[in-house]
């Protein structure tokens, strides 16, 4: 009679156990879910209105400077679009001569560099839309879309990038700053 109930407690022992062991490790991954800091950013593949309305939470924008951002938003992306057509002109010409059985890599070269300075120019457009932008904001929300930007190029920057490591230092660093 001892040896059936050692044999029901053992596998009653081995149950609890068991349900223990599971309710412990889903509370760790309960834990470690709701701890994890997900990066804030831009909505990735969002349209333009899920990317405004994120600028206005994360800077705070007034509605005045949010009417102002729209615009500034759609004179950018107007003069934007034909350059962005031609670049994609040139790399469907480049990938079309790619199965030509004869094709002139002069040609490519060249198609290559105009492409280069059709992106040339939208950069531009960027770095003043951008001067625009900050144009609106007061002292903070500088300082604000200063860090959503540096945020931005790290996440689209080049895979194992330290992170930080494309930060401007402090433009005043002060007495305690340390220097490399």
């Amino acid at each position: 009679m001892e040896t059936f109930s050692d044999r029901r407690f053992s596998r009653w022992a081995i149950v609890i156990l068991v349900v223990l062991n599971l309710l412990t490790l889903t509370m760790l991954w309960i834990q470690n879910y709701k701890k994890k800091d997900f990066p804030k950013g831009p909505p990735v593949k969002r349209g333009p209105e899920e990317i405004q309305l994120f600028l206005e939470s994360e800077l705070s924008l007034s509605k005045v400077q949010a009417r102002q951002f729209r615009g500034l938003r759609e004179k950018h992306a107007s003069s934007g679009i034909e350059i962005q057509q031609r670049i994609h002109q040139l790399k469907r010409e480049i990938m079309e001569a790619m199965f030509l059985p004869d094709f002139d890599m002069s040609r490519i070269k060249i198609l290559a560099s105009e492409i280069g300075k059709n992106q040339a120019k939208l950069e531009i457009l960027m770095f003043d839309h951008f001067q625009e932008l900050k144009k609106v904001l007061d002292h903070r929300q500088k300082e604000k879309f200063e860090v959503m930007i540096h945020d931005l190029l790290r996440m689209i920057g080049p895979a194992g990038g330290r992170p930080g490591s494309d930060r401007l230092p402090p433009k005043n660093p002060g007495p305690h700053a340390k220097h490399n």
